[in-house]
């Protein structure tokens, strides 16, 4: 086998592939059609993945955001078990604030199709 870090060839000059269970292949190994169906081919498609990783990255920063404030209200409303108050508080905050931000987004992506449908987008 060669180098694994400079990709180097082994001793004889061939490379060989090793794919599950130890199977070695000399040559193109075969792949299904399954995975490669997953790929964008088009480009609405790509819009649509596109704005799924940006809404998910903003989902990120609201849930954190409802986590600070679920957090600071729970302490105060459970004032008299305060550390539970924090940990009640922000874990309903931020689960609630994250579901809140999907269901809005994917009502956002259904729309973006149906202009990309349409041809108004």
């Amino acid at each position: 086998y060669g180098n694994e870090y400079n990709h180097t060839p082994p001793q004889g000059g061939k490379h060989t592939h090793t794919v599950p269970y130890g199977e070695v292949h000399n040559g193109i190994i075969p792949h299904s059609n399954e995975h490669t169906s997953a790929l964008p081919y088009n480009k609405n498609q790509q819009i649509i993945l596109d704005k799924k990783r940006r809404q998910k990255q903003k989902r990120r920063g609201w849930t954190t955001l409802g986590t600070y404030g679920g957090a600071i209200v729970g302490g105060i409303v459970l004032a008299p078990v305060f550390p539970l108050g924090f940990v009640l508080g922000g874990a309903a905050g931020g689960s609630i604030t994250h579901a809140a931000h999907k269901r809005h987004g994917k009502k956002k992506i259904q729309k973006l199709e149906r202009k990309l449908a349409e041809g108004t987008y």
